[in-house]
């Protein structure tokens, strides 16, 4: 029997297997010829970015909307490199989305897994998947609470005896917000315009809301808007933080929202035991903090947010 859990989202594409935890992380892009044929997905698609002007690389999620038919066939290929179809064995996939998928898309990527041969398929919401990944016992009979940022999707939950008893969603405090802050600041301040990777490096790699006596510096290159040369800039972890300062005040508001929603007892129990979270974009520095202080309400981000939903698949197929 072949067991495989996939993780999808706007930023990374993963593959969990049994006994062998994460074998894929890369980029959710697919590289396609002018047939729409797929040539490569994840890290090789994005080599071939630019290199012939035949080539088109497509990421199926971006800005709030899904193009599925490059989602489908990102996920037959990558299908196809991990030989999760095999003959005379059974395939059974657990499968991890972000709530910009609707129930209608899930509806057309399962029949698609079952076209391929697949003899079980779960699907669940990442938030889902997150609360079982941070190890949070779901069954206790006090609340527990769950917040997932992750590129295109943010997610807050509360759990209880096992249920989801409330769950908001957000499209305006994620990753990508995040990358829309410094592509407009860089945009209005330096007159510049970078590449989307060079975004990403940025958020990465230099994300942060903390503001620092002695900030670390990094050196971008992008196009000046005026003269349309290539030119560089240095840009510190102070001016990231007062770049992302609006998401982390935004999505603490948000929070707060939502804990207010709840009725005294849940309100409580969270106040008490604090909110998990989770997601990729939770590893922007002092994010935690500023939500804390904002919700008033302690908040524990899990060891490697950016992976906690491939930690619940793993958990998950433990059980199978």
């Amino acid at each position: 029997m072949v067991i495989a859990g996939i993780d999808i989202g706007a930023h990374s594409l993963r593959l969990v297997l049994p006994h062998e935890g994460l074998v894929f992380e890369e980029p959710a892009l697919g590289a396609f010829n002018d047939k729409n044929e797929i040539l490569a997905i994840g890290h090789k698609a994005l080599e071939l970015k630019g290199k012939n002007e035949k080539i088109k690389v497509l990421a199926p999620i971006h800005d709030g909307t899904v193009d599925l038919s490059v989602l489908e066939a990102i996920l037959d290929e990558l299908c196809y490199e991990f030989r999760l179809f095999r003959m005379f064995q059974k395939t059974i996939l657990l499968v991890s989305y972000p709530t910009v998928l609707s129930d209608d898309m899930i509806d057309r990527l399962k029949d698609a897994f079952m076209a391929l041969g697949a003899n079980a398929i779960y699907f669940d919401q990442e938030i889902w998947i997150s609360a079982i990944g941070s190890g949070l016992d779901l069954f206790l009979p006090v609340s527990s609470c769950v917040l997932n940022v992750g590129f295109s999707n943010c997610d807050i939950a509360l759990f209880h005896q096992g249920s989801m008893e409330a769950r908001w969603s957000s499209r305006l405090h994620n990753g990508e917000k995040a990358a829309e802050l410094v592509s407009r600041w860089l945009e209005r301040k330096e007159n510049m315009e970078v590449s989307p990777s060079t975004i990403d490096l940025l958020v990465q790699k230099m994300g942060t809301v903390k503001l620092t006596r002695q900030p670390e510096a990094i050196k971008i290159r992008g196009i000046d808007l005026n003269s349309q040369a290539l030119r560089e800039l240095v840009i510190n972890e102070n001016d990231m933080a007062a770049i992302l300062a609006p998401l982390a005040r935004e999505l603490g508001q948000w929070v707060s929202q939502f804990l207010e929603s709840l009725d005294e007892q849940h309100r409580n129990d969270i106040k008490d035991r604090g909110i998990i979270a989770s997601g990729g974009t939770m590893k922007i520095k002092g994010l935690a903090e500023t939500l804390q202080t904002l919700a008033d309400c302690p908040v524990y981000v899990t060891d490697e947010p950016d992976h906690t939903a491939a930690k619940g698949l793993e958990a998950l197929m433990s059980t199978l």
